[in-house]
């Protein structure tokens, strides 16, 4: 029953509650990424790492899967490590940002976002699809 009640609590985390007792192949590849997500919470890791977590979602989706990441950190008590190229991204979801150069990879800057949360997201124009 543990196991049943930790993986409920990651699915409600991620928003995936009635998708519970589909198979994967059921799936959409939007709501895969998603699952992976939500198995990765399920072992309640010290840090999380998240490589462009929500480029491949479809736009309702990512706004939906952005909101709810940005509730978990203070949930869940996780380190999240974003990569990402988007800008609105970034200062929407993190509380610093590494700005990395291309070649070699080296550290630019790292730039803090002093912005209270909850924080609002990018508008439907400026956020990243």
């Amino acid at each position: 029953m543990e196991r049943h009640n930790i993986a409920q609590w990651a699915l409600e985390q991620v928003g995936l509650t009635d998708f519970a007792e589909l198979y994967p192949y059921r799936l959409s590849g939007s709501i895969r990424q998603l699952m992976a997500v939500a198995r990765a919470l399920a072992f309640d890791p010290d840090l999380m790492l998240m490589d462009e977590p929500f480029a491949a979602l479809l736009r309702r989706c990512a706004k939906n899967s952005r909101a709810s990441s940005q509730k978990l950190r203070p949930e869940t008590q996780e380190t999240f490590v974003y990569l990402t190229h988007s800008v609105h991204e970034a200062s929407y979801l993190a509380d610093r940002v590494i700005v990395l150069t291309c070649n070699p990879t080296r550290i630019r800057g790292v730039v803090t976002v002093d912005l209270r949360r909850p924080r609002d997201r990018p508008s439907d124009e400026s956020a990243p699809t």
